[in-house]
């Protein structure tokens, strides 16, 4: 599995996803009970418990506002010099009143780089829960591919030359320009720790579908990554995305993603960001996904073995694509979701 090639990552996302728009977003959502299974190494993290506090349950007020977090370019055909700038937005959720240094999270919405917003309901209801109980939680939109960004042409030149067709290769070269913003909102976040009361030091990423793409390659990559291969003269509105910020991760949760973003960069690059670093992994996926295939989950815990890095594969037995109803063992996902934070980031949890 480790050894497929991007055209095949590429072929099966783009056969597979269904388009989502930004009005409309429907998941497989069946009524009915999860007999999940539980593999994969359940290492726990030797963090002592000396991190934030947490509440186990819903505590305090959240205020929810939205901002720009940076700009970008859209253009009217891939690789054009000349484009427009659109603001980037995020949703903030803060924990009114929550005392002391705070944990963050990252929440990326899902939709084959062609769809999806902010607003998805199911990330926006985990964000407020989190923040209920003590983070500092954002969701950020990002460009899609119908927004056609700024491409490097390294980025570019690669996926063209994979012997794909139109619609794989525009997700492609979509890649490059959402994980670029989605990395702007993290920097954006952290640029604004002591604003927010956050401890950098404990950061997660978690999304769903191409989301969960995306946080994987947020826990993986280095902070030059989808920073440094264009400059101001070819892409100005990077000066709007606090370039000096910190944008490490911490821990990444993954529901039904894969590692294409990063493979990407690592073959056009010829970079390598699997490694003994990388933060550690929740995998969370079904048996039955027709849309990013229950292969990619043993994909990335293969990789996660690989570099000795703490992970949990959770298996959702007999489940498709977001399955965001799901349970396993009785608990929710963002229950399984809260667990696994705390542990891997030594978080204290009080009642």
């Amino acid at each position: 599995m480790a050894n497929r090639t991007i055209d095949q990552r590429l072929k099966d996302l783009a056969a597979r996803v269904r388009p989502v728009t930004t009005a409309g977003i429907a998941f497989l959502a069946i009524l009915v009970f999860l007999s999940a299974c539980v593999s994969g190494s359940l290492a726990e993290s030797e963090t002592p418990l000396n991190g934030p506090a947490v509440m186990a349950a819903d505590t305090y007020e959240v205020s929810k506002s939205t901002h720009a977090y940076a700009q970008g370019l859209t253009h009217e055909d891939w690789g054009e010099p000349d484009g427009t700038e659109i603001d980037l937005l995020l949703d903030l959720y803060l924990p009114e009143g929550a005392p002391g240094l705070r944990p963050a999270a990252v929440f990326i919405h899902g939709g084959g780089f062609t769809g999806g917003s902010r607003g998805h309901l199911a990330l926006s209801n985990m964000a407020a829960t989190l923040a209920s109980r003590g983070w500092v939680c954002i969701s950020a939109d990002y460009r899609l591919a119908g927004e056609r960004g700024t491409v490097p042409s390294d980025w570019m030149q690669f996926v063209e030359t994979q012997p794909v067709e139109t619609k794989r290769s525009t997700q492609g070269l979509a890649i490059y320009a959402a994980s670029r913003d989605v990395k702007a909102a993290l920097r954006w976040l952290t640029a604004r720790a002591d604003k927010f009361s956050i401890d950098t030091s404990k950061v997660t990423a978690l999304g769903g579908s191409a989301g969960a793409i995306l946080a994987v390659m947020l826990g993986t990559t280095e902070p030059e990554d989808f920073r440094d291969e264009l400059n101001v003269l070819e892409d100005p509105t990077l000066e709007t995305t606090n370039l000096e910020a910190p944008s490490d991760v911490h821990t990444i949760v993954d529901f039904w993603g894969s590692t294409v973003a990063v493979e990407i960069l690592q073959d056009a690059y010829g970079v390598t960001r699997f490694d003994s670093d990388d933060a550690p992994l929740l995998i969370i996926h079904g048996t039955e996904d027709p849309t990013v295939l229950y292969d990619e989950a043993l994909n990335l815990e293969q990789i996660w073995t690989s570099t000795g890095v703490s992970y949990e594969l959770r298996t959702l037995v007999g489940r498709g694509h977001g399955a965001w109803n799901a349970t396993i063992d009785g608990q929710p996902l963002v229950e399984i979701a809260f667990d696994f934070i705390v542990r891997q980031q030594g978080l204290v949890v009080r009642d």
